[in-house]
């Protein structure tokens, strides 16, 4: 796998080498590109070292500097820029810039990381390296068209194959609670309060989860360290009030 992944990058490479040299447009698409950075950030959070290009090797060296300095990172950087800028113009965008305000989260902004754009998001101001503290806390909106409920057909019962401790909507960072932990019973105690208002709001308590694009940032923003708030537009739509929206979040980020 990782030496295919090199072949590609490097063929990339010097087709853009060539391209540059003979003043001719690059023979590239921009989706292609892209996907050359997520596809190293993939290998590179969530697959074991030996799939990892190492800096100290040469010829992968030229490859990661292609990768994170040349135009792969920065078509990527263009696209979440404008994922950026098109969700500040949303109606979703100004509620919960003004219910963060309310809970008093203004530190929470519209925030582009070496991840993904996270539609709100606040840095732990206390982290340095050697902290095994968060790195930060992300707010996700997951769109409806990349929600979906995790009971199954058959049994009625949740599909343990999309509520991984990898890939769920729990707050999960770098490793699991125990489970007869005060923390998790606690936070089992939030998450069965949260349901039944969610209940109120929504008619039922099916548990949502996310898949596709959603599910991937998820985890990797889980593994580089984040706490991360999946919030489901099509929850925070079906609320009609402030008072609605802010215990919505009050529930979501488990605030008193």
């Amino acid at each position: 796998l990782v030496d295919h992944f090199r072949f590609c990058v490097g063929l990339v490479a010097d087709r853009v080498e060539r391209a540059r040299q003979q003043k001719e447009e690059v023979p590239v698409r921009d989706e292609e590109l892209v996907s050359l950075y997520e596809i190293y950030l993939c290998l590179l959070l969530r697959g074991p070292s030996l799939l990892h290009l190492q800096e100290s090797d040469p010829g992968d060296s030229r490859l990661i500097h292609f990768l994170l300095k040349d135009l792969p990172r920065l078509k990527w950087l263009e696209r979440e820029r404008s994922r950026s800028a098109s969700f500040r113009l949303t109606e979703e965008s100004r509620q919960l810039s003004a219910a963060l305000r309310r809970r008093g989260l203004d530190a929470m902004k519209p925030v582009i990381t070496g991840i993904c754009f996270c539609h709100f998001a606040s840095v732990s101001t206390s982290r340095d390296a050697a902290s095994r503290g968060p790195t930060g806390v992300a707010l996700l909106c997951v769109p409806e068209e990349e929600t979906m409920a995790s009971w199954t057909v058959e049994e009625g019962a949740p599909d343990e194959s999309l509520l991984d401790s990898g890939d769920g909507g729990r707050l999960v960072t770098r490793k699991e609670e125990d489970p007869f932990s005060p923390n998790q019973r606690s936070r089992e105690a939030d998450e069965t309060r949260n349901a039944s208002w969610l209940e109120g709001v929504s008619g039922n308590v099916t548990p949502l989860v996310p898949f596709g694009e959603s599910r991937r940032r998820i985890a990797h923003l889980k593994k580089a360290g984040w706490v991360v708030l999946p919030l489901f537009v099509t929850q925070w739509r079906q609320l009609r009030t402030d008072s609605e929206r802010d215990e919505f979040l009050r529930s979501l980020t488990n605030l008193s």
